[in-house]
Formats: C-alpha cells, structure tokens, sequence
C-alpha cells in the first residue's frame, strides 16, 4: 500500500474516546500517547511503513511515549479526559484533545 493511502485509510479511521476506552490498551503496553507537535495520522503511517527511524527519534524526543502505570493512575484521576487516536496493529497511538 503506498504511504498516501495508508493516510487516508487512517484518517478515515480517526476516532475520539474518553480515557477508559484506552485504559485495556494501555495495561498491555500498546498505547502510545503523541505530543502536540506532531500528527498523528503521519505518526501512524510511519509506523505502518515500519520507519524505524523516525518513530526512534520521536521517541528519544519525547515526543512518543509508551503509557506507564504511573500515567494510568493519573489518567484514571480524570476519566473525561479526552484523546483522538488511531490504530496500527498491534498498537494504538492517541493525542489528548486540549480544551479550548
């Protein structure tokens, strides 16, 4: 599939959920939250395209960043909180939708 397809089949499939819908994801280490620097719909194309490279330099930015327990408790603090998020198997990447 070439990249600019797998962009628009993942920004058809952009969702937005509350916290407690990602929580299982996070539990099993899967959820991956992206700062708001960056697009997530490029994100998950990249990984799609299994490019090591960049997702590496996202991630020893900061930029990416694996969910930890630590995160979940603080999440589970203020489950309204909101994220938009896509799915790339096995994996699910999200941003938090910042209130206005």
């Amino acid at each position: 599939m070439e990249m600019d397809d797998v962009r628009d089949k993942l920004e058809k499939e952009l969702n937005t959920v509350e916290w407690p819908a990602l929580k299982p994801h996070a539990e099993r280490g899967a959820l991956f939250l992206l700062s708001q620097k960056n697009d997530l719909v490029e994100v998950g194309a990249r990984v799609a395209a299994d490019d090591k490279a960049y997702i590496q330099a996202l991630l020893e930015a900061n930029q990416l960043q694996r969910v930890e327990p630590e995160q979940i408790k603080s999440l589970d603090q203020s489950p309204s909180t909101t994220f938009v998020f896509v799915i790339v198997q096995p994996y699910v990447f999200a941003q938090e939708v910042l209130k206005q």
